[in-house]
């Protein structure tokens, strides 16, 4: 399990029940949740311990027996674990120790449009998902050339054919000497890095292969008031960046849009919390007179879907990145408008069984099914005025 900082996690609750010292140790066990994982909003098991422990003391307050850590105070001979709400577990300690956070990469639940879920495969999933992302497609094979994205990323799976390499193969467009490319995608990159890190890494355009999120947000998103309710359902499915929302906002502005939110959405730091991205494009919204999006309901998967049709039909997204996308992330329990297009990925999946090519006539109905659920959907995009 990865160790994590206490600020990459927020509100982590633990059962404070019944802590004891064990074998010189006080453990902890609880649950997060994580937005950025490679299945969406995931409750994951978190683990804390500290070492050479002596004693422990509990203060719930009155409270339920959860402890949602606020911070930790560390002394020579504490380590004291504070709550949000009045909750307080001291532990004595024989020399100067620390609180160790472990996350677990198997989720206990999954959160799809609303509801939480109990996670079936039982299979680790990728933490850091969307910052995991924007390295592979931002990174190319030695190999083949074309995107690490286009690789899978599964360890378990024997073969790691690259995509792009089987397309071309396919339809003979196989660059002359070239063969379909089989490396394995480097540890490195799939692996989540420490909070510095994170903050260190570069805001490079994105390759278009394949890529989850077009290289400008312009080309995404009209530049209108109402589509920031499509880019804040894809901000909250992790699909662009809070630089691309904000982005989009200093687009408005500079074509005459005003707003106090719209401003402060406009001039947010590069690398800012989707939280408060989220929160700015709301009130953006609110003061335009635009009804905002809920984001517990069908609105979030729909208009997230809208802006992968938009991709995928500008070229951003390759045929089978956006199937794979729409069976993962809607689904055959999602929304009833979009489950035409959540049946590609099956379809594909039933060419490879036969050893059949993916001809041209196929993309075009997709392309066809994604025209129609934009025509479908385009009131959802852009109410009337509230």
């Amino acid at each position: 399990m990865p160790f994590r900082d206490l600020a990459m996690l927020d509100d982590a609750t633990f059962d404070a029940t019944g802590v004891r010292v064990t074998d010189g140790c006080v453990v902890l066990h609880g649950s997060v949740v994580e937005r950025g994982t490679s299945v969406g909003t995931a409750r994951l098991p978190v683990t804390l311990t500290v070492s050479d422990a002596v004693d422990v003391t509990v203060d719930l307050a009155g409270g339920t027996g959860d402890l949602v850590l606020d911070r930790v105070e560390v002394t020579p001979t504490t380590v004291s674990l504070v709550g949000v709400v009045p909750a307080r577990v001291v532990v004595t300690t024989s020399v100067q120790s620390e609180a160790l956070l472990e996350v677990g990469t198997t989720p206990i639940a999954v959160r799809r449009w609303g509801r939480w879920r109990p996670w079936g495969t039982g299979g680790p999933v990728a933490l850091d998902h969307r910052a995991i992302l924007k390295r592979l497609r931002t990174s190319t094979c030695p190999e083949c050339g074309h995107p690490w994205s286009e690789h899978s990323t599964d360890p378990d799976e024997s073969l790691t054919m690259c995509s792009e390499c089987a397309y071309e193969h396919d339809h003979g467009e196989t660059p002359p000497g070239a063969t379909v490319c089989f490396a394995r995608v480097p540890r490195a990159l799939v692996e989540p890095r420490s909070a510095s890190a994170r903050t260190a890494l570069r805001d490079d355009p994105p390759v278009d292969r394949g890529a989850p999120a077009a290289s400008s947000t312009g080309r995404l998103f009209r530049p209108t008031v109402s589509s920031l309710r499509e880019a804040r359902a894809a901000l909250a499915v992790g699909m662009v960046s809070t630089d691309e929302v904000s982005a989009l906002a200093a687009e408005l502005v500079a074509v005459g849009h005003d707003g106090e939110s719209l401003v402060a959405l406009a001039s947010l730091y590069s690398g800012a919390a989707t939280a408060d991205a989220l929160d700015l494009t709301r009130a953006a919204l609110v003061e335009a007179g635009v009804r905002p999006v809920d984001l517990e309901g069908e609105e979030v998967p729909l208009l997230a879907l809208r802006v992968a049709c938009h991709g995928f039909l500008l070229g951003h997204w390759t045929l089978r990145t956006f199937a794979s996308w729409v069976h993962r992330e809607i689904g055959h329990e999602g929304p009833e408008a979009a489950q035409q297009l959540a049946l590609v990925d099956d379809e594909l999946d039933e060419l490879d069984h036969r050893h059949a090519a993916v001809g041209p006539s196929f993309r075009r109905a997709v392309e066809r099914l994604a025209v129609d659920f934009l025509e479908l959907t385009e009131d959802l995009a852009h109410p009337s005025p509230s």
